[in-house]
């Protein structure tokens, strides 16, 4: 029986298991790691989608060859981030240019919100504007 432990999928295959991190569940495509999974050419970012509750849970959602969506947490990508978190939100001030509510936007804020640091993130992938 296949289980989840801490966002990777345990396969079982006859006697042992193998760690599967990301398993694209139209074409059937898997990658053992996360680094097979973000420098796989034919993944692409398509875009982002913020959880001002619980900004770790906000989703990159990644294009496959293959036309399927695949998200990833925030969590699971927020240790490639290395700067300042800053503790002030800045969503719905007159500071604040709003685009974590353009998806599909990757520019970097350019605010000391605690919102940024996701932004940043996304200026490690290659994306469309």
């Amino acid at each position: 029986m296949d289980k989840i432990d801490n966002g990777v999928v345990m396969v079982e295959e006859h006697d042992h298991q193998k760690s599967i991190f990301k398993v694209c569940y139209s074409c059937g495509q898997e990658w053992p790691s996360r680094i097979d999974f973000l420098t796989d050419a034919q993944v692409t970012m398509m875009k982002y989608q913020v959880n001002f509750a619980n900004l770790e849970g906000g989703l990159f959602v990644f294009e496959h060859a293959c036309g399927c969506h695949l998200t990833l947490n925030v969590f699971q990508l927020s240790d490639l981030y290395g700067g300042p978190i800053f503790e002030q939100r800045k969503t719905g001030t007159e500071e604040c240019p709003e685009l974590c509510l353009h998806g599909n936007n990757f520019t970097p804020c350019p605010e000391q919100c605690e919102c940024a640091y996701v932004r940043d993130i996304l200026q490690l992938f290659s994306c469309p504007l």
